[in-house]
């Protein structure tokens, strides 16, 4: 599923609201949805800590930078200046709303990417004092 929500140029690019998918079809574009890039970041952090592979860190950092304007518009959805996230990616513009599930959406990513930062420097430090 990470594939297929990858464009061409490296972005997290969720399935579209606007039309959703059904295998063998042409996937939505828009309306790209916060809690679509949630989902993602707390599938990708499962997958490593499951695997032990790097690349689903990678993958859930791909997904939380979609909210930070690396998507395809090139735009922010969640908003430093209210603290809240707006509620979707059109094709032609960000919806300006910034309601509740897109907030939550929002700050549930970066409260996972956190916790596993944590967990990651915590494995690091055991690791190098077992090691000296």
């Amino acid at each position: 599923m990470v594939t297929l929500q990858r464009s061409d140029d490296g972005y997290f690019v969720p399935i579209g609201s606007d039309g959703f998918y059904r295998r063998g079809h042409t996937k939505a574009p828009f309306d790209q949805q916060p809690v679509e890039a949630c989902a993602m970041v707390s599938a990708c952090l499962d997958a490593q800590r499951i695997t032990g592979d790097p690349h689903w860190a990678r993958d859930a950092r791909r997904a939380f930078d979609w909210f930070l304007g690396q998507n395809q518009l090139q735009q922010p959805l969640y908003d430093g200046a209210t603290g809240g996230c707006r509620d979707g990616l059109h094709a032609d513009r960000v919806n300006e709303n910034q309601g509740a599930e897109s907030t939550l959406s929002f700050l549930m990513a970066l409260s996972e990417l956190r916790s596993a930062d944590r967990l990651g420097a915590s494995s690091q430090r055991l690791h190098s004092v077992a090691r000296a």
